[in-house]
């Protein structure tokens, strides 16, 4: 990554410590153009930088969430197939669907 993209997540990362540190209790991270390894080093680094202060929800990277230890992750309904082969388990999952009244 060049010089300013480790400028702008270093930024991202300052920004969670001062959402953490003014009370916020869930910090979302929403970054659908980064590679997998940069969006895993931006986790790790958020997830250390607020500690036990506030979750960290990772939206659509299941794997990234679980690996680096983030409380929480979000998923597409197209990738609500993937979580059993991320875990490593049998469980069977499906997407919730609503009711119609």
């Amino acid at each position: 990554m060049d010089p300013s993209g480790d400028a702008i997540l270093e930024r991202l990362v300052s920004q969670a410590a001062e959402a953490a540190d003014a009370g916020v209790d869930w910090i979302q991270v929403r970054e659908r153009d980064l590679g997998a390894r940069v969006l895993s080093d931006l986790v790790d680094r958020v997830v250390a930088v607020v500690r036990e202060r506030a979750k960290v929800i990772v939206n659509d990277r299941l794997d990234v969430a679980i690996g680096s230890g983030a409380g929480g992750g979000t998923l597409r309904d197209v990738l609500i197939n993937e979580v059993p082969r991320v875990l490593r388990t049998d469980i069977s999952m499906r997407p919730r669907r609503r009711r119609r009244r």
